[in-house]
């Protein structure tokens, strides 16, 4: 099993791109901090997106944006941004077991939050006088679904269940209604279950299934599941997402696959 926390040095890859000036929304959370220590320690020029101003060590410069995307205008965002941006990674959102109103919440965050930024970003690539819109990747979630048994692939149908998964596919619908309309070049990616060490004790992901059955082990010296144990599911190590996020910058080919 790999390492639990990143923080082992990116490998040296060849075919890897070249440095590139990036934005991580969410850039601090869960998912989005391994994403931002790996591309940060690969060199390039990092500017993550977060609602709150601690500013962690990644071993590498990034700068900082304090912003909510729940309560800023197209045109408030795009003066926040950074200038030429390449490459966007969109895994900021709220989920559903930590925020009251979530229904409310996850509709303003995670689809019109999604539209906003996709508008911000239009409107910076026309203020910086390049008219290149940067390559967006969101990451979004295999709830989307609907299903937790049988194959499933990414030409299978989506039905989502929960307001967790429908306001993430409305997300990728403003992504692809965006390439539509001004040809906003984007790749969709649905994680699976994600595992890995979250940053710090004050971390929200402790109920997901392999962190609370190491906290359960610390605490109470025993594996105690909340969930059925004979459900299989597929997992993927964070670190491998960022590994993957790394590998599709600058992939523009790719725009309009799941």
């Amino acid at each position: 099993m790999p390492g639990m926390a990143d923080n082992r040095p990116a490998r040296e890859d060849a075919s890897a791109p070249a440095p590139l000036r990036v934005l991580v929304t969410g850039g601090l959370g869960y998912a989005g901090s391994y994403i931002s220590a790996r591309l940060a320690r690969a060199g390039h020029e990092l500017s993550i997106l977060s609602r709150g101003r601690e500013k962690p060590d990644f071993g590498s410069p990034y700068a900082l944006i304090t912003a909510n995307l729940q309560g800023c205008s197209p045109q408030s965002l795009a003066d926040l941004l950074p200038e030429g941006l390449d490459a966007v990674v969109h895994a900021a959102g709220v989920n559903e077991d930590v925020a009251d109103d979530y229904a409310r919440k996850a509709l303003l965050v995670n689809a019109f939050g999604t539209r906003t930024l996709l508008e911000a970003l239009r409107l910076k690539s026309g203020r910086d006088g390049s008219g290149a819109l940067p390559l967006v990747i969101y990451v979004s979630t295999v709830h989307v679904y609907g299903r937790a048994s049988g194959a499933i692939d990414e030409n299978s149908p989506a039905a989502p269940r929960n307001d967790y998964a429908l306001t993430h596919y409305f997300a990728e619908e403003y992504c692809r209604m965006a390439a539509r309309q001004c040809g906003f070049p984007a790749i969709v990616l649905r994680l699976s279950n994600g595992y890995g060490a979250p940053r710090g004790p004050a971390s929200d992901t402790w109920r997901l299934l392999i962190n609370d059955l190491c906290q359960s082990a610390v605490r109470r010296g025993e594996l105690e599941p909340r969930s059925d144990p004979s459900t299989p599911r597929d997992f993927i190590w964070l670190g491998d997402l960022a590994r993957v996020v790394q590998a599709l910058l600058g992939r523009k080919d790719l725009a309009g696959r799941v």
